[in-house]
Order: C-alpha cells, then structure tokens, then sequence
C-alpha cells in the first residue's frame, strides 16, 4: 500500500484543493536546526491546543512531513499517527481514517505490541464517531486484550477511550468496567493529567443516560457537576463540551428544557472554541431537535442547516442520517403542530409545563454565553469583605449599608450588578455607577487643567461634570432606597413619602440641592452636612454651573477698557479660586485650574460625607 499523494489528488489536509494547490506548494525542507522527528513533535503537541487555528495549523505542517522523502518505516508510522491524531482533534474522523488505512504492516514492528494498540485504539475511535459501531468494537477488543503493554501512566487514557467506544457502540457494561478501572488507574494523577475527570464524566454519562433508575440519575448529577469543576481547574475545554452536552441531554429528557438549552448553549461555545468540527455539528443537531420538541421551528431549521454545513466538512454518514431523519421530524412536528392550532414560535406554549409562552420561560436561556464582566469568585470573596467590615463595625448589615459604605477605591466602580441563579444560567442585571464616571472625568479634567494653566475647556469640564456627578449620586440614592424598600423592612424618618412612593418623580421635579438636604438629613441625622460650609459652597457650584450650561446672552459685555463692575457670579465665589488676570469677559477669569480643583473637591466631600454619615447615624442606632 502506498502513502505517496499524487500532485492531482485531493489534498489529505481536507481543504477541497488539489494537493499540487495546497500542502505540496507549502512543503519545505526541513531545517537544519530541527530533526524531521522534532518537527512531528512540535506540530503533534500544536493539534491538542484548544484553538481551531492552530490545529488547522498542525494539520496543514503534519501533511507535508510526512511526504517527506527517505523516512525510516518508524517515522513514517509515527508521523501517520500524528497526522491522524490531529485529524480526529478536528471532528475529521473520515480523514483520519484514511490516514489510518495508508500504514503499512511492514511499518510496526512485530514486538511492538504499544503501537498495535494504538493504532487499534485510533481506528476504533474513528470509527466509532462515524457511526460505523461493530467494526468499532472489534478494534476495541483487541486494545482491551492487549492493555498489560501499555505502559500504567498512559494505561487510563486508553481505558478512558475504551469507555467512550464501548458506550457509542452501546455496549455499556464495557463502557462501565473501563470507566471504573480508567478513574482506579488515575486516581493518583487527579491534579496532573485530565484523565480521571473525563473518566468521571463517562462514568456520569452511563449513570444519567443509561440506568432508568432516579438515584443512580442523581449520582450521576452529582458525579458530572464534580468533573465539571475538575476539568475547569485542568482548563479542559473538550471535557468541558463533552459534560454539557452530556447533562443537557439528560435535562431535555425529563423536560427540564430552560437548564438543557443552557448547557447546550455552553457546549456550542467550547466545541466551536476548541475547532471540534464533529461535536460542533451533533451539539447543533441535538439542539435543532430540542426546539423542535419545543416548537420552535424557525431555530430548529437554523441550526438544521448550520449543522449540516459542517457536516459536509466532516464527511460523516452517520451524521448525514441523522440529520436527514431530524428533518423529517421537524417537519412532521410542524404540521401536526398547526393542524391541531397550536401555536409556534415564541408565542407557543412552553413545553416545560409552566403554563408561560416560550420566551418567557424556558426561551430566556437561549442567548449566546457570555463572561462576565468580572471574575464572579473575585465579586463574591469582594462582597463578602465588606459585609464582614460592617459587621465589624456592630451592624447587623443591609443592601443599603452595602451600597452606601464608605470606600477608599469607590471611584473606580463602574457600575453595580445584580445577579439572578436561575436553572442552568446567569442573569446579570447591570446599573451603571454614572456618578463614579462622571467624577472621575472631572478629576480628569482637573489634573488637566493644572497641567495646562492657560486651558478654560478643561476647567468648563470639571466644573460641568462635578455638578453632574452629585445629581447622578443623589438621584442614585433614591433608586436605591426605593428599590431596599421594597424588600428589607427598613423606615426613615424626615423622609418624604414621594421618594418611595414615585421615585421618579422625586428625581425629575426637585431642585438638586433640595434634595441633597432632604436626603442628607434624613439617612445621616445630625452627621449632616460633614462641613458646615459645605452645602453654602455647593450651591455656588450649581449656580456657577448652571450659568455656565444655561449661557444666556443679553448683550455684549465691555472688556477695552475692563469695566469696573464686578458680576454677581464671581462676588459669589469662595476665596479658594484664583481668578485668571485677564483682559476677557467674566468666564475666562472664572475658569481656571483652582475653579477645577475646587469643584471636584465640593463633589467628592459631598458624596464621601453621605456615605460616612450614613454609615456613623448606622452605628449610633446599633442595640447597645
């Protein structure tokens, strides 16, 4: 049998090009720096990257090394294996079997009883997932016989594989005995190789999918939600896919759909993150039935044809029958879904039994995953600390003690976030800390305008944005209380009954500094104001910033020769602004970098001082 590819045939990379158009024109001589075995070395460990490039890539190197001439029977079944290997790491079982078929008896060595166990190891797995099972299992029986020559740190591996085999072929005792024996032969290796996880999860698979039995069912719940955190510590991306994909079957089947839409949401994610071709196109498969059980046809048919797309790529019968019968399911389920008038779509009744239409119940988990802004252990271990700083302080802690304590680095929050567990996924609702961004642009701009002492467009700014900052600040107090009211049994006193009653209203009709007063005195008592000439100088600040968003000309103002009237505005100002020596009208001489300075600094008392007065009144009512 020959392994030699002719310029006109098709590329064995599986491009769809002739190989005189593809790989042939990007072989190149090995270097001389690297031995033709360090090069199938390096592009074998580039195929076990979670990154569809770079398998592509590994691909794409392993096809032109081994059409290198003069190689020793050893490496040309080394390099074959490679090849094949990173094939299957790509869903592209057919080619691998084809790479497969090309070695040679002559090639293994008759003592080498490892490499015939592999080789039957790596056909069995291909055949396996190409539907093609008896074939599978005759392959699979012969690495069983042989395992007492695979050496014991890779013996768990094979077993692991063997486990997966027997399963598809539906034999399951097998499937069974080797799970167990792969986690015995990996029990000391938890930490270091992925094995025992993944042997987990087969293990749950069996129990989930195969026993008829509750508990069993819920051991294997418990067993696959114990892989999952394994594999996720491992970074184990493929036996990530493997166990939602596994659970999400589970949970369609006793129609707990709002969970399986989830995870097989999570396993489309991981499967296209990791190039999984084959398991891309079985997830997208398993996915269009669900929505078809849930009369859902427009989805089913997309994922439908999406599926079938890469199916094409793979080559894989199996598949393709599948697909095909979906097909005729989804149409079938369609018709007898409008000659019995109910309805489809979103609208269409949910299949979970709530009684809720679809995209108001099990629907809301169909959205494509996202990260999460931030790390949720790191929001957690966060939120915890500062409950445990308020307890510190004596206070048995509430929401809005949560949102109103001081902090060092509060300037720095974008946004607060609310998060909702429901089955399977995470909603996450977001405010954003408009107040926080706004002061922070102001203190911006006033260590700009320190910088550039002849700018008045940085001064503006400040002062714009530091009024703006204390309205977004306060309006965000009424939000808030409002909102804890709601739920926590919480009363204060002086505060006016429209704040809880029609928060919006409170917001929209009330003059600023009017409602830093109220709101002042009634969460923070006799802690406010901190200063006593603090709200006299926030005032001036709204004034000033009010004459400066609300420019209202009447006439030219006289500046050759200077007028000898001073505006009210500027009598107004504290003597902490130093105004600018200017032959300008009265703008320029206000805007200045001490104008900046001072008004980022009236902005960050007042709200550092509502959330230590909050805080100090908290304590001063504690039980004694």
């Amino acid at each position: 049998m020959s392994s030699k590819v002719s310029r006109n045939a098709a590329c064995p990379c599986g491009s769809g090009k002739k190989y005189k158009a593809c790989c042939l024109q990007k072989k190149t001589a090995v270097p001389a720096s690297k031995s033709w075995d360090d090069e199938v070395l390096e592009a074998a460990k580039l195929s076990l990257e979670f990154d569809p490039t770079k398998i592509q890539d590994s691909i794409t190197r392993l096809c032109q090394l081994v059409e290198a001439p003069h190689l020793t029977n050893h490496q040309k079944l080394n390099g074959f294996i490679s090849y094949a290997t990173a094939l299957r790491h790509h869903g592209e079982y057919y080619l691998a079997l084809q790479q497969l078929e090309k070695i040679q008896a002559d090639w293994v060595r008759e003592e080498d009883e490892l490499a015939k166990a592999h080789l039957h190891l790596l056909k069995s797995a291909c055949l396996a997932h190409l539907g093609k099972h008896d074939e599978a299992l005759e392959h699979a029986d012969s690495v069983a016989k042989s395992l007492n020559a695979v050496p014991a740190e890779m013996r768990s591996g094979f077993l692991l594989q063997l486990s997966e085999i027997f399963l598809l072929g539906g034999a399951v005792p097998q499937a069974m005995a080797a799970c167990e024996r792969a986690m015995e032969e990996a029990e000391g290796r938890k930490i270091t190789s992925d094995d025992y996880a993944r042997a987990m999860a087969n293990l749950a698979t069996i129990k989930l999918h195969h026993s008829g039995n509750e508990q069993a069912e819920a051991d294997g719940v418990r067993l696959m939600e114990q892989s999952i955190e394994l594999k996720a510590k491992r970074g184990d991306l493929q036996g990530l896919a493997n166990a939602y994909n596994s659970l999400a079957l589970y949970y369609a089947k006793i129609h707990r759909f709002e969970r399986a839409i989830a995870f097989f949401r999570k396993d489309l994610q991981l499967s296209l993150q990791i190039g999984d071709l084959n398991g891309l196109a079985q997830t997208k498969l398993h996915l269009a039935d669900l929505y078809s059980r849930l009369l859902q046809p427009n989805p089913a048919l997309k994922m439908l044809r999406e599926a079938r797309d890469l199916i094409k790529n793979v080559a894989n019968e199996s598949l393709e029958t599948s697909a095909a019968t979906l097909a005729q399911a989804i149409k079938l389920r369609q018709a007898e879904a409008v000659e019995s008038g109910e309805q489809l779509g979103p609208h269409a009744k949910c299949g979970c039994g709530s009684g809720k239409i679809y995209a108001d119940c099990c629907g809301k988990a169909d959205f494509e995953p996202v990260s999460l802004p931030w790390d949720l252990k790191s929001h957690s271990e966060a939120t915890a600390s500062a409950y445990a700083e308020l307890q510190a302080m004596g206070l048995v802690p509430t929401r809005l003690d949560f949102f109103f304590r001081p902090e060092t680095k509060i300037i720095d929050r974008t946004a607060w976030y609310r998060l909702g567990p429901r089955d399977g996924w995470m909603e996450v609702l977001e405010l954003p800390d408009v107040a926080n961004m706004q002061l922070r642009c102001a203190s911006l701009s006033a260590t700009a305008a320190a910088l550039n002492p002849d700018s008045v467009e940085h001064p503006l700014s400040a002062i714009i944005l530091a009024v703006c900052a204390t309205e977004a600040f306060i309006n965000q107090v009424v939000f808030f209380i409002s909102e804890v009211s709601k739920i926590d049994d919480l009363t204060f006193e002086q505060l006016p009954s429209g704040v809880i009653a029609d928060p919006a209203a409170f917001q929209r009709t009330t003059e600023l500094t009017a409602k830093w007063e109220v709101l002042g005195k009634a969460l923070c008592g006799s802690n406010w104001p901190p200063e006593p000439r603090l709200c006299d100088d926030f005032k001036i600040l709204v004034r000033l910033r009010n004459e400066f968003v609300h420019f209202k000309l009447t006439a030219y103002e006289r500046i050759i020769p200077p007028t000898q009237d001073v505006p009210d505005i500027i009598r107004a100002l504290p003597s902490e602004i130093i105004l600018r020596e200017t032959s300008h009208s009265w703008p320029f001489q206000v805007l200045t970098a001490s104008a900046a300075k001072w008004a980022t600094e009236i902005a960050s008392k007042l709200m550092d001082g509502f959330r230590k007065g909050y805080i100090a009144k908290r304590i001063s009512q504690r039980p004694i």
